[in-house]
């Protein structure tokens, strides 16, 4: 897991805008489309994207699933899962975005989810801060995890750059702009 201690917030806040803007640029070119599920961050990086003049060539939707109820009665991610896992896991993670993936048509899916707050599954191994986030892009799966130091509006506005590095990197492969951001995709 890859822990980050932002200088602050507002920096992070700069940076995600402006990540984002060339990320929805990139996608409106590739006429790429994304779609989210969202439980940590509870539609912030959707929220992101919509702010941009052509967010509806690129941004297709999203699902804000904070509760489990909502993860598994409209996402389908299973009770074993999150009895076996937690809600705050990287198997969640792919599972939200498995659900998302059956219900919005999109080129690229992500699924979302974490630690903002004390009060989840944290542990001395999994503290708060602990992020979450899956990718399914091209038939292959990309997973990243992060584990941010500070309040959780920092944790949130992190996280959010740390999506758009993550896709950036796969919709601009030759350039791995953010290389450290991309684990190892899986089928």
């Amino acid at each position: 897991m890859k822990v980050i201690e932002p200088a602050n917030c507002e920096s992070v806040r700069g940076e995600c805008r402006r990540l984002v803007e060339i990320l929805n640029e990139r996608l409106a070119e590739s006429r790429l489309t994304l779609a989210f599920g969202e439980s940590a961050t509870a539609g912030r990086v959707a929220y992101e994207f919509s702010l941009f003049p052509g967010a509806g060539l690129v941004l297709q939707g999203g699902v804000v699933c904070y509760a489990e109820e909502i993860k598994t009665s409209l996402l389908g991610v299973s009770t074993k899962l999150l009895d076996e896992f937690t809600a705050e896991s990287p198997q969640c993670s792919r599972a939200i975005a498995e659900g998302v993936k059956r219900l919005i048509p999109a080129d690229i899916t992500v699924g979302i989810t974490g630690l903002v707050r004390s009060g989840g599954s944290e542990t001395p191994e999994k503290p708060v801060g602990s992020v979450f986030i899956a990718v399914s892009f091209k038939d292959r799966w990309y997973e990243h995890s992060i584990c941010v130091k500070g309040s959780s509006e920092t944790i949130v506005e992190t996280t959010v750059r740390e999506v758009c590095r993550m896709l950036l990197n796969l919709v601009e492969p030759e350039r791995k702009p953010f290389s450290d951001s991309l684990t190892n995709p899986k089928a």
